[in-house]
């Protein structure tokens, strides 16, 4: 198996037990919360079922129905995502295995709605209109279900550019060595400066708005080097060719980030307006940004390549003029050595010399012929 395959294998192994592993402590560590029914959530809950004059159960009402959610989107996320996606990517039964993968975000949905009816009882109670309730409950779930798919459909963007690397990594490193910088250096600047506003108690709409317009921004920067402008540049106005690339981009991923926004912030015109400022901010800034800093990239390139040609030609000259010297150098060997045979009157040993001698001057200087 070849270095770029383990390399492979390692990451999806590492990946694998990395999730497992957190998602059971996650679990346990909830659990021990939990299990004793005494947390935040039991008095708001029983004073909500106790206002909409119900019994409450903690167990029945609240901590089953949070249980089988928090198993069921695990168990979801890994069938999605260890075995329909890897099958997608190798395009084995694309169309079956995309239906499979819309039945599991049904069966998601479906759960969820289930217990969120069990959970959210106290709102039929309350509630007049049994329909608009239902309702307002299949809205809710739908929206989760759709961040959810957002937030798989970003992991997996993320994984299997990192994976796509690994595999060409000789090629990418080689062309894409500084694009490849500086992606990573301002993917690390962007976490560091998401825990600091975290720390530091961020308002909402700052962590909200900061935590997807840098990422579509560093990823705008990464496809633009990798596709976007390498495909502009075989084109007549490259540049022009490449901003209505941009636009149409930012088009289509307006409605899903103004809808990640929104269920991230409850907030229609503030998502609509933080949308807007991310297409501004892309295309105004990250687009011709990422377009200087390719051509820069691609200078220096070119100025390295030109260097080691140089360097080449240099050393090829350099062979060459060895392969000259060395010949002269065994031809004056040999004429003195010939020399003292005869001068000692070694008659055999002089002939013996002046054939060898003949035979190189043939070999290197008289015999032309390819074959």
């Amino acid at each position: 198996m070849s270095d770029p395959n383990k390399r492979k294998e390692n990451l999806l192994r590492f990946e694998f037990w990395a999730i497992t592993t957190l998602y059971v402590f996650f679990l346990f560590f909830w659990l021990v919360e939990n299990l004793g029914g005494d947390n935040r959530y039991y008095d708001t809950y029983k004073q909500l079922f106790d206002e909409a004059a119900l019994s409450f159960n903690y167990y029945l009402d609240l901590f089953l129905p949070t249980l089988i959610d928090y198993l069921s989107w695990y168990a979801m996320f890994w069938v999605i995502n260890f075995y329909l996606v890897p099958k997608i990517v190798l395009r084995q039964n694309i169309l079956k295995n995309l239906v499979f993968t819309g039945l599991v975000f049904l069966a998601i949905a479906a759960i969820d709605f289930a217990t969120d009816i069990v959970r959210l009882a106290y709102l039929y109670a309350k509630s007049s209109d049994h329909n608009a309730t239902t309702f307002h409950i299949m809205r809710s779930v739908a929206m989760e279900t759709f961040q959810f798919g957002v937030l798989i459909s970003i992991y997996t963007l993320i994984k299997y550019t990192i994976l796509h690397f690994l595999g060409n990594r000789k090629t990418t490193e080689r062309k894409y060595r500084t694009v490849q910088q500086n992606g990573t250096d301002a993917l690390v600047l962007w976490l560091m400066s998401m825990f600091i506003l975290f720390v530091g108690e961020a308002e909402r709409g700052v962590l909200v708005g900061w935590g997807f317009i840098a990422p579509v921004a560093i990823l705008l920067y990464l496809y633009s080097c990798y596709s976007l402008i390498p495909g502009a540049l075989k084109k007549n106005r490259p540049k022009m060719q490449y901003m209505i690339r941009v636009i149409l981009l930012m088009v289509v991923v307006f409605f899903p980030l103004f809808l990640f926004a929104m269920l991230n912030l409850q907030n229609e015109d503030f998502a609509f307006s933080l949308s807007a400022l991310n297409v501004t901010i892309q295309v105004f800034l990250t687009a011709p940004l990422s377009w200087i800093l390719y051509k820069r990239h691609m200078k220096g390139k070119e100025e390295r390549d030109l260097l080691e040609r140089e360097l080449t030609y240099s050393t090829a000259n350099l062979d060459f003029l060895r392969s000259q010297i060395n010949p002269h150098f065994l031809f004056n060997a040999l004429n003195t050595i010939y020399g003292t045979a005869i001068m000692e009157k070694a008659e055999r040993t002089s002939e013996g010399i002046e054939k060898l001698s003949d035979m190189m001057r043939f070999m290197l200087q008289e015999n032309m012929q390819e074959k």
